[in-house]
């Protein structure tokens, strides 16, 4: 079996283990572009961090597919990519 066979061989077990739940997925996709929002914003990952309320960590996290946003930050998400002025105007608000 050739080097290429192999790595076919060892993608398909890793499939077959991340559908059985034995494995989680190296990465993960999601419909919401967050470093595509960002960059809409202008906004460096830390001060788009501060505006949502999350770690800048979790915006590398989310841009870099390594975990996706759950349902409530998809949400916002979603709502800051269509009234990011809005979303600033309110989480501002303390």
């Amino acid at each position: 079996m050739n080097k290429y066979s192999q790595r076919l061989l060892q993608s398909f077990q890793e499939a077959l283990a991340i559908a059985k739940g034995e494995m989680e997925p190296a990465r993960i996709y999601t419909d919401v572009d967050v470093a595509k929002i960002r960059a809409k914003l202008k906004m460096s990952q830390a001060e788009f961090a501060k505006m949502i309320h999350v770690s800048k960590r979790v915006i590398q996290e989310w841009e870099q597919h390594r975990k996706a946003p759950s349902g409530p930050a998809r949400a916002l998400l979603k709502v800051v990519e269509r009234a990011p002025a809005t979303v600033k105007r309110v989480l501002a608000a303390r």
